[in-house]
């Protein structure tokens, strides 16, 4: 178990939900969104920093979110725009 100094919050469902909305709707990029959505995984993998997980659903919406700009093999990326829209769907449904 790794010795926690510093605890943070992690990203609102509203955050996650906005920047859903955005990759969908091509306001921003795959790496854009991949990139914000990985700092926030990677701070959990800090040594000595923990990110207090409040809202499961949301914590799930960031790893697709970290995920949007895999490649397919087959196709140019793993996931499409449908699936960015169906994430936001499923995360809006999700209880808190």
């Amino acid at each position: 178990m790794k010795s926690v100094v510093r605890s943070i919050p992690q990203p609102p469902r509203s955050d996650v939900l906005e920047k859903l909305s955005s990759l969908a709707t091509g306001q921003i990029t795959r790496e854009q969104a991949s990139s914000w959505a990985s700092e926030w995984l990677a701070q959990d993998n800090v040594p000595g920093t923990e990110v207090e997980v409040a809202d499961l659903p949301a914590w799930e919406g960031l790893k697709l979110l970290a995920a949007a700009d895999l490649y397919g093999g087959d196709r140019p990326f793993l996931y499409g725009e449908d699936d960015f829209r169906s994430w936001g769907e499923e995360l809006r449904a999700a209880p808190r």
